[in-house]
């Protein structure tokens, strides 16, 4: 039970629960004027990645209609994933909750972090579930998003890095891109190119703040999502050498229709960007990121969009300054140990 309405319940996620979900996240985007939208099948797409097991990781708030919430939508939800990385032994617990606008002073968030700890100690309490070094709880929220920070905060969370979204304008001229001795560039295959693809990503961001490895499922899932554009994608093949034919670098485009259509915009997404170690510093990353801004431009959209990690170790921030990005959000992430969390909750 919340503290302010003794008829709340929860459930967890059932089959058929996702229209009244994606109708949750649109009406709070739209209220809140920040976030992302997602379409039922985007939606869909995101909830059978690998890893993910909606019946047993997502919770619904159920109860008396709130005036503002659209009919037969929940009020509120929280979903808690989790990754175990025997190579870095880590395990990680990314959680989010997601209460609308006009339930926020319902004092539902006390009735669903409580339970998402349930589920994580119930998790971490499995007689096969192995040791681990380092067991962190992370979560993420806009800078604007004041009602969710101080959820994280309220945990004893702590703000650890900052990624920004960046966007430029595809009307204003695009700089020609630049040969790269020694690569080929030619658009994205798939699914030919998958392996080398999922290959090239894992050593394109190994260096990179909270690197996990990518499985080929999950890069398989990736390429294969709703907004996922191979068709207007990059690669860079190795032309010689041992490693003639693999992936030198990438650029992956993606275009989120759904987003677009409910904010009249035309934007397309720089989703990933990678050069491996031994082909950085010749200009192949900037290459590719031209060439992939052109094809979004060709396709008809008007805007590109990135995400950057502001303290990324390869220089990023000052290769898309230089091509003309700027700033429009900050996301903010919070993390601390799970035990400390556990410990702090056990006391409440």
């Amino acid at each position: 039970m919340s503290e302010n309405n003794p008829d709340w319940q929860l459930r967890f996620y059932r089959e058929g629960d996702i229209p009244a979900l994606a109708a949750l996240i649109n009406s709070t985007v739209e209220k809140d004027s920040f976030g992302q939208s997602y379409s039922e099948a985007d939606l869909a797409a995101n909830y059978s990645q690998p890893f993910s097991d909606p019946p047993n990781q997502i919770l619904i708030a159920e109860g008396p209609q709130v005036e503002g919430v659209p009919a037969g939508v929940p009020p509120g939800m929280a979903r808690i994933l989790w990754m175990d990385d025997p190579d870095a032994g880590e395990r990680i617990y990314q959680m989010q909750v997601l209460i609308h606008p006009a339930a926020r002073e319902l004092g539902l968030e006390s009735l669903l972090v409580p339970r998402v700890m349930e589920i994580i100690r119930a998790n971490e309490a499995g007689a096969d579930l192995p040791a681990r070094d380092t067991v962190d709880l992370i979560g993420m929220a806009w800078q604007q998003d004041t009602f969710r920070r101080g959820i994280y905060t309220g945990l004893g969370m702590h703000d650890v890095r900052h990624m920004w979204t960046m966007e430029r304008s595809l009307d204003h001229p695009l700089p020609e891109p630049r040969e790269v001795e020694g690569v080929s560039p030619r658009i994205y295959i798939r699914p030919e190119d998958n392996t080398a693809g999922c290959e090239a990503y894992n050593k394109s961001f190994i260096d990179h703040y909270g690197f996990h490895l990518m499985s080929q499922e999950q890069w398989d899932h990736y390429v294969t999502r709703p907004s996922a554009r191979p068709d207007l994608s990059w690669v860079a093949i190795i032309e010689s050498g041992p490693d003639a034919g693999k992936i030198a670098g990438f650029c992956m485009c993606e275009i989120d229709e759904y987003d677009n259509e409910q904010l009249g915009k035309k934007a397309g997404w720089i989703g990933e960007l990678g050069v491996i170690r031994g082909w950085r510093g010749l200009g192949l990353g900037r290459s590719l990121l031209l060439q992939g801004m052109r094809s979004l431009r060709d396709a008809g959209l008007d805007t590109a969009m990135l995400g950057v990690d502001t303290e990324n170790p390869s220089g990023a921030t000052r290769l898309y300054d230089s091509v003309g990005f700027t700033v429009r959000d900050s996301l903010i992430v919070y993390k601390c140990a799970l035990k400390d969390v556990l410990a702090a909750e056990a006391t409440r």
